[in-house]
Protein backbone atom coordinates (compact mmCIF):
# COMPACT_ATOMS: atom_id res chain seq x y z
CA UNK A 1 0.00 0.00 0.00
CA UNK A 2 2.99 2.24 0.49
CA UNK A 3 4.77 1.71 -2.51
CA UNK A 4 1.38 2.90 -4.37
CA UNK A 5 1.86 5.94 -2.83
CA UNK A 6 4.91 6.66 -4.53
CA UNK A 7 3.37 6.91 -7.60
CA UNK A 8 1.27 9.93 -6.43
CA UNK A 9 1.89 13.32 -8.50
CA UNK A 10 1.98 14.89 -5.35
CA UNK A 11 5.87 15.42 -3.98
CA UNK A 12 4.80 14.66 0.05
CA UNK A 13 2.51 11.73 -1.01
CA UNK A 14 5.39 9.91 -3.46
CA UNK A 15 8.49 10.69 -0.59
CA UNK A 16 6.25 9.42 2.57
CA UNK A 17 5.18 6.25 0.37
CA UNK A 18 8.53 5.42 -1.32
CA UNK A 19 9.75 6.17 2.56
CA UNK A 20 7.48 3.84 4.29
CA UNK A 21 7.64 1.49 1.21
CA UNK A 22 11.56 1.34 1.42
CA UNK A 23 11.40 0.85 5.48
CA UNK A 24 9.31 -2.34 5.46
CA UNK A 25 11.67 -4.04 2.83
CA UNK A 26 14.77 -3.30 4.69
CA UNK A 27 13.13 -4.56 7.81
CA UNK A 28 12.18 -7.62 5.85
CA UNK A 29 15.81 -8.24 4.26
CA UNK A 30 16.88 -7.78 8.16
CA UNK A 31 14.50 -10.49 9.07
CA UNK A 32 16.02 -13.11 6.35
CA UNK A 33 19.46 -12.21 6.89
CA UNK A 34 20.69 -10.71 10.57
CA UNK A 35 18.08 -12.37 12.45
CA UNK A 36 18.67 -15.96 11.46
CA UNK A 37 22.89 -14.80 11.16
CA UNK A 38 22.70 -12.98 15.07
CA UNK A 39 20.38 -16.43 16.26
CA UNK A 40 22.48 -18.48 15.25
CA UNK A 41 25.23 -17.11 17.07
CA UNK A 42 23.41 -16.70 20.19
CA UNK A 43 22.58 -20.56 19.67
CA UNK A 44 26.16 -21.42 19.28
CA UNK A 45 28.33 -18.89 21.11
CA UNK A 46 26.73 -17.34 23.92
CA UNK A 47 23.28 -19.99 25.13
CA UNK A 48 25.03 -23.09 25.20
CA UNK A 49 28.91 -21.55 26.36
CA UNK A 50 27.42 -19.02 28.89
CA UNK A 51 24.09 -19.64 29.77
CA UNK A 52 24.19 -22.89 31.46
CA UNK A 53 27.45 -24.49 31.19
CA UNK A 54 29.63 -21.12 32.44
CA UNK A 55 31.18 -22.46 35.37
CA UNK A 56 30.83 -18.76 37.26
CA UNK A 57 27.59 -19.27 37.09
CA UNK A 58 27.60 -15.35 36.83
CA UNK A 59 23.64 -14.84 36.05
CA UNK A 60 21.60 -15.49 39.18
CA UNK A 61 18.85 -16.88 36.78
CA UNK A 62 21.29 -19.60 35.81
CA UNK A 63 20.48 -21.97 38.66
CA UNK A 64 18.44 -24.80 37.50
CA UNK A 65 18.24 -24.11 34.10
CA UNK A 66 20.65 -26.60 33.35
CA UNK A 67 18.42 -29.13 35.13
CA UNK A 68 15.44 -27.63 32.92
CA UNK A 69 17.74 -27.84 30.14
CA UNK A 70 18.18 -31.66 30.48
CA UNK A 71 14.16 -31.99 31.75
CA UNK A 72 13.48 -30.48 27.91
CA UNK A 73 15.69 -32.50 26.25
CA UNK A 74 13.89 -35.95 28.29
CA UNK A 75 10.65 -34.64 27.46
CA UNK A 76 11.64 -34.07 23.68
CA UNK A 77 12.97 -37.64 23.62
CA UNK A 78 10.12 -38.96 24.93
CA UNK A 79 7.95 -37.17 22.34
CA UNK A 80 10.03 -38.67 19.56
CA UNK A 81 9.38 -41.69 20.98
CA UNK A 82 5.95 -41.76 21.67
CA UNK A 83 5.41 -40.04 17.57
CA UNK A 84 7.68 -43.25 16.68
CA UNK A 85 5.17 -45.44 18.65
CA UNK A 86 2.18 -44.24 16.92
CA UNK A 87 4.07 -44.59 13.53
CA UNK A 88 4.75 -47.97 14.19
CA UNK A 89 1.10 -48.96 15.27
CA UNK A 90 -0.41 -48.00 12.02
CA UNK A 91 -1.51 -44.55 12.48
CA UNK A 92 -0.55 -42.01 9.96
CA UNK A 93 0.50 -38.58 10.52
CA UNK A 94 -1.26 -36.34 8.41
CA UNK A 95 1.41 -33.48 7.51
CA UNK A 96 0.29 -30.77 5.46
CA UNK A 97 2.31 -29.26 2.22
CA UNK A 98 4.65 -26.79 2.92
CA UNK A 99 4.45 -24.28 0.40
CA UNK A 100 7.81 -23.59 -2.23
CA UNK A 101 8.15 -20.47 -0.62
CA UNK A 102 8.70 -22.07 2.89
CA UNK A 103 10.76 -24.71 1.40
CA UNK A 104 13.04 -22.22 0.22
CA UNK A 105 13.89 -20.79 2.99
CA UNK A 106 14.65 -23.85 5.47
CA UNK A 107 16.67 -25.77 2.61
CA UNK A 108 18.00 -23.32 0.84
CA UNK A 109 18.20 -19.65 2.76
CA UNK A 110 18.28 -20.68 6.26
CA UNK A 111 21.73 -22.64 5.31
CA UNK A 112 23.85 -19.89 3.40
CA UNK A 113 23.29 -17.67 6.19
CA UNK A 114 24.27 -19.87 9.14
CA UNK A 115 27.52 -20.19 6.69
CA UNK A 116 28.04 -16.91 6.46
CA UNK A 117 26.76 -15.39 9.44
CA UNK A 118 30.42 -13.68 10.57
CA UNK A 119 30.22 -11.98 7.60
CA UNK A 120 26.48 -10.92 7.55
CA UNK A 121 27.55 -9.66 11.08
CA UNK A 122 30.33 -7.39 10.38
CA UNK A 123 28.21 -5.87 7.46
CA UNK A 124 25.31 -5.08 9.34
CA UNK A 125 27.65 -3.81 12.49
CA UNK A 126 29.19 -1.33 9.87
CA UNK A 127 26.24 -0.13 8.39
CA UNK A 128 25.06 0.53 12.31
CA UNK A 129 28.08 2.28 12.58
CA UNK A 130 28.09 4.52 10.19
CA UNK A 131 24.42 5.30 10.91
CA UNK A 132 25.55 6.18 14.39
CA UNK A 133 28.28 8.33 13.03
CA UNK A 134 26.16 10.40 10.61
CA UNK A 135 23.41 11.01 13.14
CA UNK A 136 26.32 12.34 15.71
CA UNK A 137 26.08 15.05 13.00
CA UNK A 138 22.58 16.22 13.19
CA UNK A 139 21.68 19.20 15.49
CA UNK A 140 18.27 20.63 16.30
CA UNK A 141 16.61 23.67 14.31
CA UNK A 142 17.00 27.10 16.16
CA UNK A 143 13.73 27.94 14.38
CA UNK A 144 10.58 25.96 14.31
CA UNK A 145 9.89 24.21 10.97
CA UNK A 146 7.69 26.45 8.38
CA UNK A 147 5.72 23.61 5.99
CA UNK A 148 6.20 26.31 3.26
CA UNK A 149 8.21 29.56 2.78
CA UNK A 150 7.47 32.99 3.49
CA UNK A 151 7.34 33.75 -0.36
CA UNK A 152 5.30 30.60 -1.75
CA UNK A 153 2.32 31.37 -3.62
CA UNK A 154 0.52 29.50 -1.07
CA UNK A 155 1.45 31.92 1.25
CA UNK A 156 1.05 35.05 -0.21
CA UNK A 157 -2.73 33.74 -1.67
CA UNK A 158 -3.97 35.47 1.44
CA UNK A 159 -1.87 38.98 1.42
CA UNK A 160 -2.94 39.08 -2.69
CA UNK A 161 -6.40 38.83 -2.06
CA UNK A 162 -6.78 41.30 0.64
CA UNK A 163 -4.60 44.27 -1.31
CA UNK A 164 -6.01 44.29 -4.67
CA UNK A 165 -9.85 43.30 -3.88
CA UNK A 166 -10.59 44.49 -0.72
CA UNK A 167 -13.12 46.62 -2.59
CA UNK A 168 -14.61 42.88 -3.37
CA UNK A 169 -17.55 41.75 -1.50
CA UNK A 170 -15.29 38.85 -0.78
CA UNK A 171 -11.58 38.85 -0.66
CA UNK A 172 -11.95 35.13 -0.99
CA UNK A 173 -13.30 34.77 -4.03
CA UNK A 174 -12.23 33.46 -7.45
CA UNK A 175 -10.05 35.60 -9.68
CA UNK A 176 -9.61 34.75 -13.14
CA UNK A 177 -7.06 36.08 -15.57
CA UNK A 178 -6.50 36.52 -19.24
CA UNK A 179 -3.36 36.91 -20.31
CA UNK A 180 -1.60 37.76 -22.86
CA UNK A 181 1.93 37.33 -24.09
CA UNK A 182 2.58 33.57 -22.31
CA UNK A 183 2.55 30.27 -24.43
CA UNK A 184 -0.62 28.90 -24.15
CA UNK A 185 0.23 25.81 -24.90
CA UNK A 186 3.55 25.35 -22.46
CA UNK A 187 3.22 28.92 -20.13
CA UNK A 188 6.00 27.15 -17.93
CA UNK A 189 9.43 25.35 -18.43
CA UNK A 190 9.18 23.32 -15.50
CA UNK A 191 12.41 21.21 -16.83
CA UNK A 192 15.05 21.02 -14.36
CA UNK A 193 13.14 21.70 -11.13
CA UNK A 194 13.74 20.99 -7.66
CA UNK A 195 10.24 19.51 -6.10
CA UNK A 196 11.24 20.15 -2.53
CA UNK A 197 12.69 23.64 -3.03
CA UNK A 198 9.37 25.14 -3.16
CA UNK A 199 10.76 28.99 -4.80
CA UNK A 200 11.74 26.91 -7.94
CA UNK A 201 8.79 27.69 -10.25
CA UNK A 202 10.73 27.21 -13.59
CA UNK A 203 10.95 30.02 -16.46
CA UNK A 204 7.99 31.43 -18.23
CA UNK A 205 7.84 31.33 -22.02
CA UNK A 206 7.14 34.90 -23.11
CA UNK A 207 6.68 34.21 -27.10
CA UNK A 208 7.78 36.95 -29.60
CA UNK A 209 5.68 39.18 -32.29
CA UNK A 210 5.00 36.53 -34.08
CA UNK A 211 2.50 35.49 -31.66
CA UNK A 212 1.79 38.78 -29.54
CA UNK A 213 1.64 42.01 -31.08
CA UNK A 214 -0.92 44.10 -28.72
CA UNK A 215 0.51 47.31 -30.45
CA UNK A 216 -2.12 46.89 -33.72
CA UNK A 217 -5.76 47.88 -33.98
CA UNK A 218 -7.37 44.36 -33.95
CA UNK A 219 -5.32 43.73 -31.00
CA UNK A 220 -6.37 46.16 -29.01
CA UNK A 221 -10.09 46.14 -29.87
CA UNK A 222 -10.15 42.92 -29.12
CA UNK A 223 -8.80 43.05 -25.79
CA UNK A 224 -11.22 45.25 -24.72
CA UNK A 225 -14.02 43.68 -26.21
CA UNK A 226 -12.63 40.59 -24.35
CA UNK A 227 -12.97 42.43 -20.89
CA UNK A 228 -16.62 43.64 -22.30
CA UNK A 229 -17.40 39.97 -22.75
CA UNK A 230 -16.29 38.26 -19.41
CA UNK A 231 -18.87 40.34 -17.26
CA UNK A 232 -21.54 41.31 -19.87
CA UNK A 233 -21.49 38.18 -22.25
CA UNK A 234 -22.75 40.64 -25.66
CA UNK A 235 -19.96 40.60 -27.68
CA UNK A 236 -21.49 39.05 -30.24
CA UNK A 237 -18.44 38.79 -32.55
CA UNK A 238 -16.79 36.60 -30.34
CA UNK A 239 -20.03 33.91 -30.43
CA UNK A 240 -21.48 33.86 -33.75
CA UNK A 241 -24.25 35.86 -35.04
CA UNK A 242 -26.91 33.28 -35.01
CA UNK A 243 -29.23 33.80 -32.22
CA UNK A 244 -28.81 30.27 -30.48
CA UNK A 245 -25.14 30.42 -30.42
CA UNK A 246 -25.09 34.10 -29.03
CA UNK A 247 -27.91 32.73 -26.37
CA UNK A 248 -25.61 30.22 -25.10
CA UNK A 249 -22.96 32.61 -24.00
CA UNK A 250 -25.56 35.50 -23.63
CA UNK A 251 -26.96 36.39 -20.45
CA UNK A 252 -29.04 34.17 -19.69
CA UNK A 253 -26.83 31.88 -21.55
CA UNK A 254 -25.39 27.89 -19.69
CA UNK A 255 -22.37 29.70 -20.26
CA UNK A 256 -23.22 33.45 -19.84
CA UNK A 257 -21.74 35.66 -16.93
CA UNK A 258 -24.51 34.66 -14.53
CA UNK A 259 -23.65 30.94 -15.11
CA UNK A 260 -19.78 31.52 -15.24
CA UNK A 261 -20.26 33.47 -11.44
CA UNK A 262 -19.32 36.83 -12.73
CA UNK A 263 -22.92 38.10 -11.77
CA UNK A 264 -25.48 36.42 -9.51
CA UNK A 265 -28.92 35.97 -10.54
CA UNK A 266 -31.15 39.23 -9.78
CA UNK A 267 -28.17 41.11 -9.79
CA UNK A 268 -27.88 44.79 -12.04
CA UNK A 269 -25.32 44.41 -14.32
CA UNK A 270 -24.05 48.26 -14.46
CA UNK A 271 -20.57 49.91 -15.21
CA UNK A 272 -20.12 50.76 -12.07
CA UNK A 273 -20.14 46.56 -10.97
CA UNK A 274 -18.18 46.13 -14.34
CA UNK A 275 -15.70 48.70 -13.07
CA UNK A 276 -15.65 46.63 -9.57
CA UNK A 277 -15.03 43.37 -10.57
CA UNK A 278 -13.03 43.89 -13.99
CA UNK A 279 -9.40 45.17 -14.46
CA UNK A 280 -9.10 45.57 -17.65
CA UNK A 281 -5.88 46.97 -19.00
CA UNK A 282 -7.03 48.13 -22.22
CA UNK A 283 -10.41 50.07 -20.97
CA UNK A 284 -8.11 51.58 -18.39
CA UNK A 285 -6.20 53.19 -21.32
CA UNK A 286 -9.43 53.74 -23.06
CA UNK A 287 -11.04 55.76 -20.89
CA UNK A 288 -7.77 57.72 -19.56
CA UNK A 289 -7.67 59.07 -23.61
CA UNK A 290 -10.96 60.45 -22.72
CA UNK A 291 -9.51 62.50 -19.76
CA UNK A 292 -7.83 65.55 -20.12
CA UNK A 293 -4.39 64.40 -19.11
CA UNK A 294 -4.76 61.61 -21.77
CA UNK A 295 -6.15 64.67 -24.65
CA UNK A 296 -2.98 66.30 -23.43
CA UNK A 297 -0.55 63.53 -24.29
CA UNK A 298 -2.47 62.42 -27.73
CA UNK A 299 -1.43 66.31 -28.45
CA UNK A 300 2.06 65.78 -28.09
CA UNK A 301 2.04 63.18 -30.35
CA UNK A 302 -0.02 65.38 -32.62
CA UNK A 303 -3.24 62.90 -32.24
CA UNK A 304 -6.98 64.09 -32.25
CA UNK A 305 -8.80 63.91 -28.89
CA UNK A 306 -12.01 62.83 -28.53
CA UNK A 307 -14.42 65.96 -29.34
CA UNK A 308 -12.13 65.77 -32.57
CA UNK A 309 -12.45 62.02 -33.26
CA UNK A 310 -16.24 62.57 -32.78
CA UNK A 311 -17.00 64.54 -35.70
CA UNK A 312 -15.55 61.99 -38.22
CA UNK A 313 -17.32 61.24 -41.21
CA UNK A 314 -19.52 57.99 -40.73
CA UNK A 315 -17.26 57.36 -37.49
CA UNK A 316 -17.50 54.07 -35.73
CA UNK A 317 -17.05 53.25 -31.99
CA UNK A 318 -13.78 51.61 -32.00
CA UNK A 319 -13.20 51.28 -35.77
CA UNK A 320 -9.77 49.63 -36.37
CA UNK A 321 -9.83 51.38 -40.11
CA UNK A 322 -8.57 54.47 -38.56
CA UNK A 323 -12.54 56.09 -37.97
CA UNK A 324 -13.30 55.61 -34.50
CA UNK A 325 -15.07 57.84 -32.57
CA UNK A 326 -12.75 57.96 -30.04
CA UNK A 327 -9.05 58.05 -29.95
CA UNK A 328 -9.07 54.39 -29.00
CA UNK A 329 -7.71 52.36 -30.52
CA UNK A 330 -4.43 54.28 -31.01
CA UNK A 331 -1.92 54.03 -34.23
CA UNK A 332 0.23 51.31 -33.95
CA UNK A 333 3.58 53.75 -33.89
CA UNK A 334 2.58 55.16 -30.50
CA UNK A 335 0.43 52.49 -28.39
CA UNK A 336 3.79 52.22 -26.70
CA UNK A 337 4.80 55.42 -25.76
CA UNK A 338 1.29 56.17 -24.71
CA UNK A 339 0.84 53.14 -22.83
CA UNK A 340 4.10 54.66 -20.74
CA UNK A 341 2.63 57.92 -20.29
CA UNK A 342 -0.53 56.22 -18.98
CA UNK A 343 1.45 54.13 -16.16
CA UNK A 344 3.24 57.10 -15.05
CA UNK A 345 0.00 59.68 -14.73
CA UNK A 346 0.24 60.70 -11.40
CA UNK A 347 -3.70 61.46 -11.13
CA UNK A 348 -5.42 59.65 -8.23
CA UNK A 349 -8.77 58.32 -8.47
CA UNK A 350 -11.21 60.48 -7.18
CA UNK A 351 -12.65 56.96 -5.49
CA UNK A 352 -10.15 54.76 -4.79
CA UNK A 353 -7.44 57.36 -4.39
CA UNK A 354 -4.92 54.76 -6.67
CA UNK A 355 -2.85 56.13 -9.63
CA UNK A 356 -2.85 54.49 -12.98
CA UNK A 357 0.32 52.80 -11.84
CA UNK A 358 -1.33 51.74 -8.40
CA UNK A 359 -4.33 49.48 -10.65
CA UNK A 360 -2.55 48.55 -13.75
CA UNK A 361 1.33 48.10 -12.80
CA UNK A 362 1.50 44.43 -11.69
CA UNK A 363 -0.93 43.48 -14.53
CA UNK A 364 1.88 44.61 -17.57
CA UNK A 365 5.37 42.76 -17.44
CA UNK A 366 7.50 44.96 -18.93
CA UNK A 367 11.37 45.54 -18.73
CA UNK A 368 14.12 47.58 -19.75
CA UNK A 369 16.84 44.53 -19.98
CA UNK A 370 15.70 42.05 -23.20
CA UNK A 371 16.92 38.95 -21.40
CA UNK A 372 14.82 40.20 -18.08
CA UNK A 373 16.00 37.64 -16.12
CA UNK A 374 16.68 33.76 -15.44
CA UNK A 375 13.27 33.20 -14.42
CA UNK A 376 12.15 34.03 -18.28
CA UNK A 377 12.63 32.25 -21.10
CA UNK A 378 13.21 34.56 -24.22
CA UNK A 379 13.25 34.04 -27.36
CA UNK A 380 13.67 36.11 -30.69
CA UNK A 381 11.85 38.60 -31.79
CA UNK A 382 10.40 41.71 -29.32
CA UNK A 383 10.96 44.64 -31.53
CA UNK A 384 6.93 45.09 -32.15
CA UNK A 385 6.99 45.34 -28.17
CA UNK A 386 10.18 47.39 -27.70
CA UNK A 387 10.80 51.09 -27.69
CA UNK A 388 13.14 53.49 -26.12
CA UNK A 389 15.06 50.44 -24.55
CA UNK A 390 11.59 49.29 -22.94
CA UNK A 391 10.11 45.57 -24.12
CA UNK A 392 6.30 44.27 -23.06
CA UNK A 393 5.98 40.99 -22.18
CA UNK A 394 2.54 40.33 -21.04
CA UNK A 395 -0.94 41.59 -20.28
CA UNK A 396 -2.16 40.58 -17.47
CA UNK A 397 -6.57 41.41 -17.41
CA UNK A 398 -8.33 40.67 -14.20
CA UNK A 399 -11.94 38.99 -13.52
CA UNK A 400 -13.60 38.78 -9.78
CA UNK A 401 -16.29 36.07 -9.78
CA UNK A 402 -19.00 36.33 -7.44
CA UNK A 403 -18.26 33.05 -5.59
CA UNK A 404 -15.73 32.00 -2.95
CA UNK A 405 -13.15 29.21 -4.01
CA UNK A 406 -14.20 27.00 -0.74
CA UNK A 407 -16.96 25.36 -2.49
CA UNK A 408 -17.15 21.63 -3.40
CA UNK A 409 -14.34 20.67 -5.80
CA UNK A 410 -16.96 18.87 -7.97
CA UNK A 411 -18.92 22.18 -8.72
CA UNK A 412 -15.44 23.99 -8.94
CA UNK A 413 -14.66 21.51 -12.00
CA UNK A 414 -17.92 22.66 -13.45
CA UNK A 415 -17.32 26.43 -13.00
CA UNK A 416 -13.61 25.83 -14.88
CA UNK A 417 -15.77 23.99 -17.74
CA UNK A 418 -17.80 26.98 -18.21
CA UNK A 419 -15.16 29.55 -17.93
CA UNK A 420 -13.23 26.80 -20.51
CA UNK A 421 -15.64 26.85 -22.71
CA UNK A 422 -16.18 30.50 -23.01
CA UNK A 423 -12.33 31.20 -23.74
CA UNK A 424 -12.24 28.54 -26.43
CA UNK A 425 -14.69 30.34 -27.72
CA UNK A 426 -13.05 33.65 -26.95
CA UNK A 427 -9.97 32.12 -28.90
CA UNK A 428 -11.87 31.55 -31.73
CA UNK A 429 -12.27 35.11 -32.71
CA UNK A 430 -8.49 36.24 -31.64
CA UNK A 431 -6.67 37.96 -34.29
CA UNK A 432 -3.27 36.06 -35.28
CA UNK A 433 -1.05 38.65 -33.13
CA UNK A 434 -3.41 37.73 -29.93
CA UNK A 435 -2.53 34.11 -29.80
CA UNK A 436 -0.76 33.75 -27.06
CA UNK A 437 -3.67 34.36 -24.97
CA UNK A 438 -5.03 32.53 -22.00
CA UNK A 439 -7.18 32.13 -19.35
CA UNK A 440 -5.87 30.81 -15.73
CA UNK A 441 -6.88 31.45 -12.33
CA UNK A 442 -4.87 32.12 -8.35
CA UNK A 443 -4.67 28.58 -7.36
CA UNK A 444 -8.43 28.00 -7.71
CA UNK A 445 -8.84 25.56 -11.22
CA UNK A 446 -5.45 24.18 -9.82
CA UNK A 447 -7.10 23.78 -6.39
CA UNK A 448 -10.00 22.05 -7.58
CA UNK A 449 -8.29 19.40 -9.94
CA UNK A 450 -5.93 18.87 -6.52
CA UNK A 451 -9.10 17.32 -4.61
CA UNK A 452 -10.26 15.55 -7.53
CA UNK A 453 -6.26 13.85 -8.14
CA UNK A 454 -6.08 12.84 -4.16
CA UNK A 455 -9.42 11.15 -4.21
CA UNK A 456 -8.85 9.54 -7.40
CA UNK A 457 -5.01 8.36 -6.47
CA UNK A 458 -6.58 7.52 -2.86
CA UNK A 459 -9.04 5.03 -4.66
CA UNK A 460 -6.50 4.01 -7.27
CA UNK A 461 -4.11 3.13 -4.53
CA UNK A 462 -6.39 1.22 -1.98
CA UNK A 463 -7.28 -1.04 -5.23
CA UNK A 464 -3.56 -1.41 -5.67
CA UNK A 465 -3.02 -2.25 -2.38
CA UNK A 466 -5.45 -4.70 -1.90
CA UNK A 467 -4.21 -6.07 -5.33
CA UNK A 468 -0.57 -6.80 -4.31
CA UNK A 469 -1.55 -7.77 -0.55
CA UNK A 470 -3.69 -10.70 -2.88
CA UNK A 471 -0.70 -11.49 -5.03
CA UNK A 472 1.62 -11.94 -1.69
CA UNK A 473 -1.10 -13.82 0.10
CA UNK A 474 -1.55 -16.23 -2.41
CA UNK A 475 1.76 -16.97 -3.40
CA UNK A 476 2.75 -17.21 0.57
CA UNK A 477 -0.30 -19.50 1.45
CA UNK A 478 -0.59 -21.36 -1.59
CA UNK A 479 -4.64 -20.73 -1.52
CA UNK A 480 -6.02 -18.24 -3.41
CA UNK A 481 -9.80 -18.79 -1.85
CA UNK A 482 -7.95 -17.97 1.71
CA UNK A 483 -6.35 -15.02 -0.01
CA UNK A 484 -9.56 -13.79 -1.70
CA UNK A 485 -11.16 -14.26 1.91
CA UNK A 486 -8.67 -12.15 3.36
CA UNK A 487 -8.55 -9.13 1.14
CA UNK A 488 -12.37 -9.16 1.93
CA UNK A 489 -12.01 -9.27 5.43
CA UNK A 490 -9.42 -6.04 5.00
CA UNK A 491 -12.13 -4.31 2.86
Amino acid sequence: SFMSNAASAFPAVATFGLFSALMIIVKYVAIITFFPAAYTMYWTHIRDQYWFDHPSKLCCFCCGKKDKKETTNEDDEGAEGEIEAKSTGGEVEHIEEESKLVTFFRETWAPYMVRFRYIVIVIFAAIMIGAIILALGLEPDEESPNTLQDDNNYVQEQKVLLKYFARAENPRNIEVHWISGIDPDDPIDRSGTDDTNTTDYGTTNFVDCSSYDPTTSEAQVYSLNTCHDMYFGNVTGFHGNSDSLEDEFGVDGKYGPVARRMVTDGAPMSDYNYYQYVTCFAQGLRDWLLTDVGCEALQNFSLPCADETMQRDGCRYWDTNGNSCEPFPLPREVFLPLTREFLLDETADPTTGETNYDQYSDLVLASTDIELDQTSSIQNDFSCRTRDGVTLYAIDNTATLQQDFAINYEEGLKLYGLWDTWSTQVRQSLPLEMRATMQSTLLAWAYYFLNDTLLEETFSSIALALGLSFVILALVQGNPYMALLSVFTIL
